[in-house]
C-alpha cells in the first residue's frame, strides 16, 4: 500500500498589532514510517495560536489544538490562555490550560486473538490546570520558580524552584522539585558548587536527595573539568566524574558510575576545523565507550563541507552488546554578501544493533535530504525541502520520502511514546525513561 501526508502553515503579524499562527496536517491510512516520529499514520491535527502585545513587556497569548486518530477512533483537544511578561530583570507567565482526550485501549497482540483489531476498553480523560512561572535575574543572583495545579480534580500538582549565585570564580546552585499525582508524592533536591581552581580547571561537587514511595536516597557527584590551549590552533578538554550513592537504595536508572572523557579541537586556519571526543564510562551494570569526530571545511564563495561521526559501544551484564552509530556528510551554500538563496544537501547513515534482541536487534537507515530558501524580495520568501529514507528495522523495511514547503508538523505525545516504546522493545530494552521539561 502507498500512503501520503501533507501539512500547511500560516503566520501573520498585521501592523505588529498581534501575531497569528496556524497549521494543519493530515496523513493517510497507509502512510507509515518505521523509524521516524515526524508523522503518524491515519491522523489529523489542527493548531492555532494568538499573541497580542500589551506594551513593551506584557502580552496576552492563547492556543487551540485539536487532534484525531482516524484509525483507532481517538482524539484530543487542548486549549490555553495566559499572560506573559518579558524583561531584563523580571519575567514570568500565568496560564490556564484545559486538555481532554478520548482514546481506545488496544490490547497486545496474541496468537489466535483478533488484536489489535479488537477494542475491548475505552479510556477518557480530562484535566484543567493553572500554571505559573517566574524568573528574576539580579546579576550575581538568579531565582526561578514554577507551579502547576489541577483545578478540576485536584489530584495532580507539581512545583520547582531554583537559585544560582555567582561569587568570584565559583557558582553555587540549588534545585527543589515536588510532584504529586494520584496519591504518589516525590521530592528531589539538588545542591552543587562549581569552583574555578586554576585557569580553566573547574571542580564540581553536587548532592542529590530523592524522597518518594520507594524510600529516600542521597547521591554525590564529584568531578573535574579542564580546558587547555596547547598552541594557538590546538585546544584540549578533559573531564572526570564519579557518582556514588551515600545513603539509601541505589537507583537502577542512575547507578553508581565513574566516567572519564577527553577531546581535541584543531583550527589550523579560517577554512578548516577538526574536533574529536572520546569517553569511557563504567557502572555496576555496563561499560560503555563513545567516540566522536567532526570536521568542517570552507570551499569558498559561501560553500562549506560538513562531516559528523558518532559511535557508541556498550558491554552490558550477561554478555549483551549494544552498538549504535550515526555518520553524515553535508554540503551547504550560505553566501554572506548576498543571501538571496541558501541551501543544504545532506546524506546520513544510522545504525543500531543489540545482540540480546530476539529479532536480531538490527536497525539501519540511509537518509538523503536537501532544502533551499529563496528570497527574491523583502516580503517574499520561498522554501522547499525533500527527504528520502530507506530504513530496515528487524524484519521490516520501508522507504519514505517527504516533500514540503514552509510549515511545521507535530505528532501527539502518546502516539510518539507508543512508537518509541515499540522500537525500544525490538532492540531488547527493558524500559524507557523520559525526562520532561
Amino acid at each position: 500500500r502507498d500512503g501520503s501526508a501533507w501539512t500547511a502553515g500560516l503566520e501573520t503579524s498585521p501592523l505588529n498589532l498581534f501575531t497569528l499562527t496556524a497549521y494543519k496536517t493530515r496523513s493517510g491510512r497507509y502512510f507509515n514510517n518505521t523509524s521516524s516520529l515526524e508523522a503518524s499514520r491515519a491522523s489529523e491535527r489542527f493548531e492555532t495560536g494568538l499573541r497580542v502585545p500589551l506594551g513593551r513587556a506584557f502580552a496576552l497569548r492563547g492556543k487551540y489544538a485539536e487532534g484525531r486518530d482516524t484509525l483507532n477512533g481517538g482524539g484530543s483537544l487542548a486549549r490555553s490562555a495566559g499572560l506573559e511578561r518579558k524583561g531584563k530583570k523580571y519575567s514570568g507567565s500565568l496560564d490556564l490550560e484545559d486538555e481532554e482526550s478520548t482514546k481506545r485501549y488496544i490490547p497486545a497482540a496474541q496468537a489466535g486473538a483478533r488484536a489489535p483489531f479488537d477494542f475491548s476498553e475505552s479510556l477518557y480523560g480530562r484535566r484543567t490546570s493553572a500554571r505559573g512561572k517566574v524568573k528574576a535575574d539580579f546579576g550575581k543572583l538568579a531565582l526561578s520558580g514554577e507551579y502547576r495545579q489541577d483545578i478540576r480534580s485536584g489530584d495532580y500538582a507539581s512545583a520547582q524552584a531554583g537559585a544560582d549565585y555567582k561569587y568570584g570564580g565559583s557558582k553555587f546552585y540549588l534545585r527543589e522539585l515536588y510532584d504529586s499525582s494520584a496519591g504518589r508524592r516525590e521530592t528531589r533536591s539538588v545542591a552543587g558548587l562549581e569552583t574555578a581552581l586554576t585557569g580553566e580547571l573547574t571542580a564540581v561537587d553536587e548532592y542529590r536527595l530523592r524522597q518518594g514511595a520507594s524510600g529516600s536516597a542521597l547521591q554525590q557527584s564529584m568531578g573535574l573539568r579542564n580546558r587547555h590551549a596547547f598552541t594557538r590552533t590546538l585546544t584540549g578538554t578533559a573531564a572526570v566524574e564519579h557518582l556514588k550513592t551515600l545513603n539509601g537504595e541505589k537507583r537502577l536508572a542512575d547507578p553508581d558510575a565513574f566516567a572519564v572523557s577527553g577531546g581535541l579541537e584543531y583550527l589550523p586556519g579560517e577554512k578548516l576545523k577538526l574536533s574529536g571526543r572520546a569517553e569511557y564510562r563504567t557502572a555496576a551494570d555496563a561499560d560503555s565507550w563513545l567516540g566522536e569526530f567532526n570536521s568542517a571545511f570552507t570551499l569558498g564563495r559561501g560553500w562549506a563541507l560538513l562531516n559528523q561521526n558518532r559511535l557508541v559501544y556498550e558491554d552490558r551484564d550477561g554478555g549483551e552488546i549494544r552498538r549504535s552509530g550515526r555518520y553524515s556528510l553535508g554540503l551547504s551554500y550560505r553566501p554572506s554578501d548576498s543571501d538571496v538563496f541558501n541551501g543544504l544537501l545532506k546524506t546520513e547513515y544510522r545504525e543500531a544493533r543489540n545482540t540480546a534482541s530476539s529479532a536480531g536487534g538490527r536497525f539501519g537507515a540511509y537518509i538523503f535530504s536537501g532544502e533551499g530558501v529563496y528570497q527574491p524580495s523583502r516580503p517574499l520568501q520561498l522554501t522547499g525541502r525533500y527527504a528520502g529514507k530507506f530504513a530496515r528495522d528487524g524484519g521490516f523495511s520501508a522507504y519514505t520520502d517527504l516533500a514540503e514547503g514552509s510549515g511545521e508538523g507535530y505528532v501527539p505525545f502518546d502516539e510518539g511514546l507508543a512508537a518509541l516504546s515499540a522500537h525500544a522493545k525490538r532492540l531488547g530494552y527493558d524500559g524507557l525513561l523520559l525526562f520532561l521539561d
